[in-house]
């Protein structure tokens, strides 16, 4: 009886460790994101990000809406934001990463040719915290990269530059129509962008846009508008196949989650789109996207990324959420 009495407790020493150990090597980490903040309007969803507990926060552009005349608005609007309550909590609670997008960079729809580029990025930049001797303060543009690293988990997040090279828009009516010739990143961007990518060993790949990668259908900015730069961005993807990696994208005042299944490539192409934070469209309306999963999400929204890694694989849930915990869309793979 003694015997077996030792061999139940060794047993039970025995689990414990094994599950102490699973539990080691089991981390879980949350980032949340969005766009589209109108500081003149309420934001109502500060309180459900931080409720969900991010490590990271990221302002995926129109952080704030500027005046590409008046480059006192813009002071203004960062100055309102930084001031806000409901933002300073989240600060408090999670890092802050971020790009821009037409809002903050100056005028609708602007590209390569606004004079006054530089003089918006620097305002940026400071509105980030952005240091002195940060790669960013050194080269045009706001492109950079960031890992994560928590315990056994490793996240490379790569933040794009949509408007400070890209060449001009082309316009057919009040329909923005491909620009065959143009280019959305230049030649400087493209070469770190495709460094970043040969040398990335980490378990995901965040890739975050201002403007939506997939979506085709509506005749708005997009990168479909510059097909040569879509087509060497999928390039560069199938030369340096990340292991698990997907899109964040803003700007449209609408939140959707977007699937390509591309020839050549092992896993899906993910982009997930959140807009807006504080004024979303006034109205719904039909916008076909044959690559959609789920519903166009109307509501003001925020993106939530939950990736978990076990000894066995690693696990990305994507969610679109509003106010007052409710859950619109969501993609696991």
């Amino acid at each position: 009886m003694r015997h077996f009495v030792l061999l139940i407790c060794l047993v039970l020493i025995l689990s414990c460790a094994v599950e102490q150990t699973s539990r080691k090597n089991t981390t879980t980490l949350r980032i949340a994101f969005g766009s589209c903040n109108d500081v003149k309007n309420p934001n109502l969803l500060w309180d459900d990000i931080i409720a969900k507990k991010p490590t990271t926060w990221i302002w995926l552009g129109d952080n704030i809406y500027g005046n590409e005349n008046d480059l006192t608005v813009f002071t203004k609007h960062y100055a309102k934001l930084l001031s806000d309550t409901g933002y300073n909590k989240l600060k408090q609670a999670t890092s802050v990463e971020g790009i821009w997008d037409d809002g903050d960079y100056g005028p609708n729809n602007g590209g390569s040719n606004y004079v006054y580029r530089d003089s918006t990025k620097n305002m940026l930049l400071q509105f980030l915290g952005v240091g002195a001797d940060d790669e960013r303060r050194k080269r045009g543009g706001v492109y950079y990269s960031r890992t994560l690293q928590q315990n056994n988990l490793s996240v490379k997040m790569i933040f794009l530059d949509t408007r400070y090279f890209r060449d001009s828009l082309i316009y057919l009516k009040d329909s923005i129509v491909p620009n065959y010739a143009g280019d959305m990143l230049g030649i400087d961007q493209w070469n770190w962008l495709a460094e970043e990518l040969k040398n990335n060993t980490t378990d995901v790949t965040i890739i975050a846009s201002g403007i939506q990668l997939l979506a085709t259908g509506h005749r708005f900015e997009k990168w479909s508008n510059f097909p040569a730069s879509k087509q060497r961005l999928f390039n560069l993807l199938q030369t340096y196949p990340p292991k698990k990696m997907f899109f964040i994208s803003g700007d449209r005042h609408v939140g959707e989650i977007s699937v390509l299944h591309k020839t050549g490539f092992k896993n899906p192409i993910i982009d997930i789109t959140s807009s807006s934070l504080t004024n979303p469209w006034s109205k719904a309306r039909i916008e076909n996207n044959e690559l959609r999963k789920g519903q166009l999400v109307y509501p003001v929204n925020f993106g939530m990324i939950i990736i978990h890694k076990s000894q066995q694989q690693t696990n990305v849930t994507l969610l679109l959420e509003g106010d007052s915990g409710k859950q619109f869309e969501s993609l696991n793979f």
